[in-house]
């Protein structure tokens, strides 16, 4: 803990014989207030002051590139505020990504129904479709890997299965689901 020399503080004031107080030192200045400590090189309040907006400064320029180095799309403001650095912290992507939600059928060719999603931040490799109001009874798990879709229900017989998705992109898919109506209901979550 830092020592406050009391020798310039101690003749500040001159108590008078009349009881009032004269100022002895009109002013108290940063450069004139002796400090010791281990904790600053400086031996003055405005050296240790300037030691510390220093030292702060440089541990949030350590913060920051210690963030960017976990996930370089994350963007640290030129002079960080602690609030942008916790924001920044909280915005670190690390693992796979994933999205879920919920779209509706549209018929792709004769007795072929599919869902589209776009706006992923990711090309997915695993797709999870199923029926939101059971009006179709499968639910389809489907891999980009090998470019195949695998059912687990009745409807694995269901017409044209084996055929490939139409499309897997860097931000979106469109694939088939077991349905037999325009517009119905399919909640499906992505997996990069």
């Amino acid at each position: 803990m830092a020592t406050i020399s009391q020798e310039v503080n101690i003749e500040m004031l001159e108590k008078l014989a009349d009881g009032t107080f004269k100022k002895k030192h009109p002013e108290t200045k940063a450069t004139q207030t002796l400090i010791e400590s281990s904790n600053f090189v400086s031996v003055n309040v405005e050296g240790a002051m300037n030691e510390l907006f220093t030292n702060v400064s440089n541990g949030k320029d350590l913060v920051g590139g210690a963030i960017t180095d976990v996930d370089d799309s994350v963007v640290i403001p030129t002079d960080p505020s602690f609030g942008d650095l916790a924001d920044a912290i909280g915005s670190i992507s690390t693992g796979k990504k994933w999205a879920s939600g919920e779209t509706k059928t549209h018929l792709r060719s004769t007795n072929v129904y599919s869902i589209f999603v776009t706006g992923l931040d990711f090309k997915p490799a695993i797709i999870i479709t199923l029926p939101k109001n059971k009006i179709s009874s499968a639910s389809y798990l489907t891999t980009v890997a090998n470019m195949t879709q695998y059912g687990a229900s009745e409807d694995i017989n269901y017409p044209d299965f084996n055929r490939p998705f139409d499309a897997i992109t860097d931000n979106s898919f469109m694939i088939r689901v077991a349905s037999s109506v325009v517009g119905e209901d399919f909640v499906w979550i992505a997996f990069e």
